[in-house]
């Protein structure tokens, strides 16, 4: 039998990185919007990135692999390309983008006036160093069709779907996943599906407790074999 253990911190990640227990080897994390921070797109650009930027230096001080979820902004008649924004960010801190796959969420155009319908999902790794991979098929393709879901009326969730074959891919025996905003625990909560401990961040209490009953339903460790 398979010991996993799974530490939510109900606290802002970044004093979470700053807990000399918290080790993790692969990072799998959708960053905020302007909104989930209280900023207004048109005078908070500065201060939001200055933020994601604090939080990818402490990440990238603690492991070497880092999945960003993203989804680019409809801003001001033309689009504000996030996943350009976050690119820049781990060139500067010497990691090189490992995959770039899209997760299409809706092929309803009218769904969200602010958000497009599909989000870049983007494997980092620190330049110089071999990542392990399963060669997982189902990984393979480089677009992915998943609905984007709502747990108990959260809306801000990943893909479990994408969650899991990011996970299955990359996360071998013994290791750790870490998610900063790891909101409802769709990350979190795949990690213990398929036998992996996790550490995850969520700064809303209320939240937190969705994440908390999340991972105390899931049956440990279901491995599926999907390959056929």
């Amino acid at each position: 039998m398979v010991t996993t253990s799974h530490t939510l911190y109900t606290e802002d990640c970044l004093k979470t990185l700053d807990r000399p227990e918290v080790n993790f080897e692969y990072v799998f994390t959708s960053p905020p919007d302007f909104s989930e921070l209280n900023l207004d797109v048109d005078t908070g650009l500065d201060e939001y990135m200055e933020f994601i930027d604090s939080v990818f230096s402490k990440l990238t001080q603690k492991c070497s692999l880092i999945t960003i979820v993203n989804t680019d902004r409809k801003y001001n008649g033309g689009i504000m390309p996030k996943h350009i924004l976050f690119h820049d960010i781990m060139r500067q801190k010497n990691f090189r983008i490992l995959y770039h796959k899209i997760w299409c969420k809706s092929l309803d155009a009218s769904i969200n006036i602010f958000r497009l319908g599909y989000a870049h999902v983007v494997t980092y790794a620190k330049e110089g160093l071999i990542i392990p991979q399963n060669n997982f098929k189902l990984f393979k393709p480089d677009v992915y069709f998943s609905r984007c879901p709502k747990y108990r009326g959260y809306s801000f969730g990943n893909s479990e779907l994408i969650a899991e074959f990011h996970i299955r891919h990359f996360m071998k025996k013994g290791m750790v996943l870490y998610d900063p905003f790891c909101g409802s625990g769709t990350n979190l909560s795949m990690a213990k599906k398929f036998g992996f401990s996790s550490i995850g961040s969520e700064i809303s209490e209320s939240v937190a407790l969705l994440c908390t009953s999340r991972l105390d339903s899931v049956v440990f460790p279901l491995l599926r074999e999907l390959e056929g």
